[in-house]
């Protein structure tokens, strides 16, 4: 019984953890291409934060830059930083 009662406490914290881990529920929807006014050139990645959306941008010349976004703001640009290595 006791073994029984472990058992499902640890399917409880696995199905927990890929709950949070994936954040079902905190309203993190697809990024809409659409919403956001970049640069010509290749993108690299991208990411989210806490009200902001990352692009990491590679230009026709070989700069890459990081763009930052507000997400709840209609995607107004809130930063620029070139990357480099």
């Amino acid at each position: 019984m006791a073994l029984m009662v472990v058992l499902m406490l640890a399917i409880v914290a696995i199905a927990a953890t890929v709950v949070i881990r994936l954040g079902f529920g905190l309203g993190h929807g697809a990024v809409e291409a659409g919403q956001f006014t970049l640069p010509e050139g290749e993108v690299l990645s991208v990411g989210r934060g806490e009200g902001t959306v990352l692009f990491l941008v590679r230009a026709e010349d070989g700069v890459q830059t990081l763009y930052v976004f507000d997400a709840d703001d209609g995607g107004a640009p809130v930063s620029a930083t070139v990357v480099s290595r």
